[in-house]
């Protein structure tokens, strides 16, 4: 071909000429060993050694990457330690197809294996991953719940969003900690109606919403199942605040607070609501005191960058006030 760069990089493994270059020439020249290696480890984007050893049941994976990476066969290191490596695209390709073709019932047990590893490791995304693509639909959202929702209104959103949107609409609905972390992701997203439809779904599968499992509810996280009421009631203030219901975010907020022990962290979010509220309503006074006490619990929390725009807050109340030395 003329455009021979532009084909290979628009190719996939199921290009025949490819497929079948690489099935003929280089597969069929490995032992059985290697061969099986490369297909059951195929189903991974990034190798190391230990995860290999899982996913295969065998043990070895370090040397045999080793090997394979000596014998030229499309291993590509990912750090300088050589500790994590992939194949190259084309390459994993055509053994995902081979896998598929061969052995498609195995293909499901591997992503689990890899799950399995992944979430022993502390990373909680890649177990995530594994467990959709094995469609192991129940590990996905028990990982899902422990995970919590995400912290950031970036990436980290818009992929817990799209792994529970992988996930059957039935098996979240009977999962009130899941609903609601669901509900605090599309708060995050701006989704305020979808919030709610979630928080809904939370309050029918636990009902009645307090401690103690209500009927057909599915339960990964117990601790936040027994903090569910204040879960819910901090994301429906959160709602009232962005519409501008006062009334409705203090009531949510205080039931909040009525419900939480003295020292738990959440009456810290709770507090902040009511703060706020108090602020853009005009009540200085309040408001002042209130962002002092939130300025206090962050402190001994040991969060001490929101403490910090806290009290800034309290700054510019201070000057609302006319107390300029304080400011």
């Amino acid at each position: 071909r003329p455009d021979a760069a532009a084909l290979l990089q628009a190719s996939t493994g199921s290009h025949r000429f490819v497929l079948d270059y690489l099935i003929e020439e280089m597969l069929k020249r490995q032992s059985e060993g290697v061969r099986n290696f490369l297909l059951q480890t195929s189903v991974l984007d990034s190798l190391c050694g230990p995860l290999c050893d899982a996913v295969t049941g065998q043990k070895g994976g370090w040397s045999m990457l080793a090997e394979l990476e000596s014998g030229n066969l499309f291993v590509l290191p990912l750090d300088d330690e050589r500790r994590w490596c992939r194949y190259h695209h084309l390459f994993a390709d055509v053994l995902r197809v081979r896998l598929l073709d061969e052995q498609p019932d195995l293909v499901p047990i591997l992503h689990v294996r890899a799950s399995e590893w992944y979430e022993r490791e502390g990373m909680r995304p890649d177990a995530i991953r594994h467990s959709l693509s094995a469609k192991d639909y129940d590990r996905a959202a028990d990982l899902l719940e422990l995970m919590g929702p995400p912290a950031n209104e970036g990436g980290e959103i818009t992929s817990w969003l799209r792994w529970a949107r992988a996930l059957p609409e039935g098996s979240v609905r009977v999962r009130p900690v899941l609903s609601v972390w669901y509900a605090y992701t599309l708060l995050g997203s701006g989704d305020l109606e979808g919030a709610e439809a979630r928080l809904a779904d939370a309050e029918r599968s636990a009902t009645p919403v307090q401690p103690g499992r209500g009927p057909g509810a599915v339960v990964a996280d117990e601790e936040q199942f027994r903090l569910l009421p204040a879960s819910i009631g901090i994301a429906r203030s959160y709602i009232a605040q962005a519409r501008g219901d006062a009334a409705e975010t203090v009531k949510h907020a205080q039931q909040v607070l009525d419900f939480l022990p003295e020292d738990h962290i959440r009456r810290t979010e709770a507090t902040a609501l009511l703060a706020m509220t108090s602020w853009v309503s005009g009540d200085l006074e309040v408001a002042d005191r209130t962002f002092v006490d939130v300025v206090r619990r962050l402190d001994a929390a040991g969060n001490l960058a929101d403490a910090i725009s806290a009290l800034m807050v309290v700054a510019d109340i201070r000057v609302a006030l006319g107390r300029l030395s304080e400011a």
